[in-house]
């Protein structure tokens, strides 16, 4: 990733991890942080979030909520997290979540949250030039609804 940034003469950018999960473990981020790049992290677990403020510091902003295409101002949803503390498969898709369930991962609870649009985020953001997205099974949904005429990330990768 940094090799990529580096090629196009970006040292230091803006990053947007949706669905940051942890700082440093499994981190698409982290090496940016690294490298002295200021992000914005969002989740649905504000105990993710901390984690990445502590870790992070003033580099990061943290965002409590869960992304989703389309989501009106103030709209809000019901996730499904699972009973571990650093879960990684924690979603707003019912199908999913039962799918993990099913394969023995455990049971899972339901929350309310407020949802965020991919856009409107994006719109009170500065430049982002990096997009990480991971948030089990609407991944595909907000990338497909992102407003490349407005915003043009240099690159977003997703799980």
């Amino acid at each position: 990733c940094l090799a990529y940034f580096a090629k196009r003469g970006i040292k230091q950018g803006i990053y947007l991890d949706i669905g940051c999960f942890h700082p440093i473990w499994i981190s698409n981020t982290h090496l940016l942080h690294k490298q002295g790049w200021q992000g914005h992290a969002v989740d649905i677990d504000e105990f993710k979030l901390k984690a990445m403020r502590i870790s992070r510091g003033r580099k990061v902003q943290t965002h409590l909520g869960a992304v989703f295409a389309g989501a009106d101002t103030n709209a809000t949803g019901t996730i499904y997290k699972f009973r571990r503390i650093w879960s990684d498969i924690d979603t707003l898709d019912r199908a999913t979540a039962e799918e993990y369930r099913d394969n023995k991962f455990g049971e899972f609870d339901e929350e309310q949250i407020n949802l965020i649009d991919i856009n409107q985020l994006l719109d009170q953001l500065p430049k982002v030039n990096f997009i990480n997205i991971d948030i089990e099974g609407v991944d595909s949904t907000v990338i497909k609804n992102l407003d490349f005429k407005k915003f043009l990330p240099d690159a977003i990768l997703f799980e």
